[in-house]
């Protein structure tokens, strides 16, 4: 019995121990090496359900979010009353683009925990992405009903706000939420996105670099500067910013092809190509980069086109002309054969009366 005993302690101090040096690994940056862990720890004792959680974050850390998936479902199988994990279950499912089932998911935790913020925040997070704007609004005005400064819904509302083109009360709503948490980047990021479109271009840009200040790796808020200087024809400190974007994050498709338009935008078709290159390196069958790169290609073919075409249309007009000069001096000569012939037969042909 005692041998039994122990036996179960050791067994649980080991998988605890795996358990405690995952939680590790992923806090260092580390989901490969977390994940060999965890699973470990996960098999050593099936019910565990911490470690299954951790190993769903190391796989999303991992871009690998179908297994994330799966290892909160776990969680919930094993604990149904974990509204956290539920929550995160369906937070899963909107990123992976399956948003049906994330706002099933969301609803059945609310059937169990109606007044849960985080749930009601989440829900209306996907029904945004999923443009039904009406219902999205609604949530998140619940949730600020019991919490007037509850954080994610004043910025889903000022999001909502900003998608529909309600500027004013979109700019309104992040300003009361920055009051309250004033070293919220994203916040900022998204007011000077929105005074942007209201084509206050300075105070976006000073919006914009707060949040730069705030998150100085801030990627997207890298890109939004630069969005913002191009929309004002800042050319050069565009570039600016969407080169700090790219240093940011190299492997981002996206910040290559911003580089590549605003180079082919500059006239600079070699940097434009360059730029384009490095996004297919990436992902060599991006339709953006190819679509991108066929574009740029074509240019040159098509200004050589167009310009065929005005020499051919010049020609044309010149013919015209030509020919309708030849056509005037043709019935003008006619014309003065036929006075001649005229006032000869006036003249000499007929009797003159006496």
């Amino acid at each position: 019995m005692v041998s039994i005993l122990l036996a179960g302690f050791l067994l649980q101090a080991t998988y605890i121990d795996l358990y405690n040096e995952g939680h590790r690994l992923l806090d260092q940056g580390k989901p490969k090496e977390a994940e060999t862990v965890l699973k470990e720890s996960a098999s050593l004792n099936p019910g565990y359900a911490p470690a299954y959680k951790e190993l769903a974050e190391a796989y999303v850390k991992l871009k690998r979010l179908p297994e994330a998936i799966e290892q909160y479902q776990k969680v919930v199988q094993l604990n149904p009353k974990d509204m956290h994990a539920r929550a995160r279950l369906a937070e899963l499912f909107s990123w992976s683009g399956n948003h049906d089932k994330a706002i099933v998911t969301y609803r059945d935790a609310l059937d169990a925990d109606p007044g849960n913020p985080v749930l009601l925040n989440g829900l209306a997070t996907v029904l945004r992405w999923s443009h039904r704007y009406d219902e999205a609004e609604r949530l998140y005005r619940e949730v600020l009903s019991s919490e007037p400064e509850n954080h994610e819904a004043l910025k889903g509302l000022g999001k909502t706000f900003s998608m529909t083109g309600d500027f004013t009360s979109a700019v309104s709503v992040f300003q009361k939420a920055i009051s309250i948490y004033p070293d919220d980047s994203e916040l900022r990021k998204e007011l000077g996105t929105v005074l942007a479109w209201q084509k206050d271009f300075k105070l976006a840009i000073v919006e914009v670099k707060k949040a730069i200040e705030l998150a100085p790796n801030y990627t997207e808020a890298h890109r939004t500067l630069g969005d913002v200087y191009l929309w004002m024809r800042s050319y050069n400190e565009s570039l600016k910013a969407y080169k700090q974007a790219v240093d940011l994050e190299p492997a981002n498709i996206e910040n290559h092809l911003l580089l590549a338009r605003l180079y082919r935008q500059m006239g600079d078709e070699h940097s434009s190509e360059e730029s384009i290159k490095a996004a297919l390196r990436i992902d060599p069958s991006s339709a953006n980069a190819l679509e991108l790169l066929r574009e740029l290609r074509g240019g040159d073919s098509r200004i050589i086109v167009n310009r065929i075409g005005d020499i051919v249309e010049l020609a044309a007009f010149a013919f015209v002309l030509i020919l309708l000069y030849f056509t005037y001096r043709t019935k003008r000569r006619m014309l003065l054969r036929r006075h001649r012939v005229y006032k000869y037969f006036i003249t000499i042909a007929l009797p003159r009366s006496s």
